[in-house]
């Protein structure tokens, strides 16, 4: 497995004056270096109300909530969990510490078959996969269809697995740390750049019959750097290619010198009110730094937040890794019970 620099986002970020978020760690090759192979051996969380050996509350034991249609109130709850050969097993030992299964499994992936690893995986274990698609190929020749051979084989394959996927192609594409950003693509020139690769992909997936996949769009709640050129609604690609506008949003706390303490509400705000009532909104990654304030506390807000504020959110994908900095729902004891008590909140089970 090749893996991008955990850090190069941030050091980008630094450079330029800003601050990043948990970025995610690209992948090529195998996949089962990335997730375990195509899993299918993880322990069956699918048993009704609770699971008598584990005790754990199962919230999709009628199969998971559908993708494309929001709940009408609350939020479907989901996280990435790290990365390994025992990927699956750990997503499901991390429902055993919040009593709940996860509804939403988020998973990166570049070049490799991400129909065949986790997809399917997550299908058989009632679960909505969430594949975020980082497309390293340049942009100028995805627009030119010299990677369509890929595409289409995608297609079919997510086409052919009869269930609805969130599929969240080219994300933070206005941070300046990834290759389809317009910051390294001409800046001016990249946000149109962007908007035609997307639609080039989505267009192709439509005209292969893929319309089980739910296209999410999300940029960063920053923009990175922060010109005009560069602000998220130069790269919305049109209603009628989103499903789901995403929030990606991360405090940082002062693990790093670029960032202070924020709250969820100062993350999102200025993003959420660009979208809430034109689509669907998710978070599909977020989580908080331990240092330069109160984690727990800084949880409870967010599920506060989710409640009364920022009721147009109806789906939260917690970011459950040790990277930059230890943003694992874990990372101390009063952590874990403020997110224990979100998780089983009726909220985040609509």
């Amino acid at each position: 497995m090749t893996t991008r620099t955990m850090l190069a986002p941030l050091l980008a970020l630094l450079a330029g004056g800003g601050c990043s978020h948990g970025t995610s760690p690209a992948t090529s090759g195998d996949p089962a270096d990335l997730a375990g192979g195509n899993g299918g051996n993880g322990a069956d969380v699918d048993g009704g109300s609770a699971d008598g050996a584990t005790g754990i509350v199962d919230m999709a034991s009628a199969g998971p909530p559908s993708a494309r249609t929001p709940p009408a109130s609350g939020a479907l709850f989901g996280a990435f969990v790290g990365v390994g050969g025992n990927a699956e097993q750990d997503f499901l030992d991390e429902e055993k510490l919040i009593d709940r299964a996860w509804v939403i499994d988020n998973r990166f992936y570049s070049y490799e078959d991400w129909i065949n690893d986790r997809t399917r995986w997550d299908i058989a274990q009632h679960k909505i996969p969430l594949v975020t698609w980082e497309p390293h190929e340049p942009l100028d020749e995805i627009i030119a269809g010299m990677h369509d051979a890929v595409f289409h084989l995608r297609a079919k394959g997510a086409r052919d697995l009869g269930a609805e996927i969130f599929l969240r192609w080219g994300h933070e594409m206005n941070g300046n740390w990834y290759p389809w950003s317009g910051a390294n693509n001409g800046k001016e020139a990249g946000p149109a750049k962007y908007i035609a690769a997307y639609r080039h992909v989505h267009d192709l997936f439509v005209a292969d019959g893929a319309t089980n996949v739910v296209w999410v769009w999300c940029p960063l709640v920053a923009d990175v750097p922060a010109e005009a050129w560069n602000h998220w609604t130069n790269y919305y690609p049109g209603d009628a290619y989103v499903d789901w506008v995403g929030l990606d949003a991360y405090n940082w706390g002062t693990s790093s010198s670029c960032c202070t303490w924020q709250s969820f509400g100062e993350l999102v705000t200025d993003l959420y009110t660009d979208y809430a009532g034109r689509k669907p909104l998710m978070v599909p990654e977020t989580a908080s730094a331990e240092v330069g304030g109160n984690k727990a506390a800084w949880i409870a807000d967010l599920r506060q937040q989710l409640q009364t504020r920022f009721t147009a959110i109806h789906a939260v994908v917690w970011f459950d890794i040790n990277k930059e900095t230890d943003w694992r729902i874990a990372s101390s004891p009063p952590t874990l019970a403020a997110f224990k008590a979100m998780a089983l909140d009726p909220f985040f089970n609509p």
